[in-house]
């Protein structure tokens, strides 16, 4: 599976998408579709994000749609939460709705 990098100090405006997996180091300020994203510490995404698998390590302000979703210590989720499974460590601020579906 391929996997697309956006790199610490790059600042993408403009919707993403694709079945990549996604790590984000940098910013981006859009829509994001993909197979996974993984918004590491420091990286900040701005917009929906709808993907199979997420794990937020960093900044994360909008929404996102996920069938499994980590929120790791020391994130910052300011964002509505659509999703099967959530998992959320000690240390993570989340702030939005959330939505667990089981099925």
């Amino acid at each position: 599976m391929a996997k697309t990098i956006i790199a610490e100090g790059l600042q993408v405006i403009g919707n993403i998408s694709g079945t990549a997996d996604i790590d984000v180091f940098g910013h981006v300020e859009g829509d994001i579709v993909g197979s996974s994203i993984d918004i590491l510490a420091g990286g900040q995404v701005s917009g929906s994000i709808n993907v199979e698998s997420a794990h937020l390590r960093g900044h994360l302000t909008g929404a996102l749609k996920a069938t499994s979703v980590e929120i790791h210590a020391g994130a910052l989720c300011n964002a509505d939460i659509d999703a099967k499974e959530l998992e959320t460590r000690k240390g993570a601020t989340i702030r939005g709705t959330m939505s667990i579906t089981f099925e």
